[in-house]
């Protein structure tokens, strides 16, 4: 499935933000220093962002985004 130029470009221009303390905001082809000291701190060369919040870029219904997130906590443990 192909995504729509616009999409791809909602995708390059939105903030990833994981909630750490301090938040950690990641956006793609930018580098991250505060990730690489992570990396770096961990022994690890890569990292991956995952997140249920809107699979295969398809508009979803609130109810649906809540439980696709609990459903992912309860799977990352």
């Amino acid at each position: 499935m192909a995504l729509a130029p616009g999409l791809i470009d909602a995708y390059e221009n939105a903030d990833y933000v994981v909630f750490t303390d301090p938040e950690l905001v990641l956006r793609i082809g930018e580098p991250s220093p505060r990730l690489d000291a992570l990396l770096e701190a961990e022994g690890a060369t890569a990292a991956a962002y995952i997140t249920a919040a809107n699979p295969r870029s398809a508009a979803k219904d609130r109810r649906g985004e809540r439980e696709r997130r609990r459903h992912a906590r309860r799977a990352a443990g």
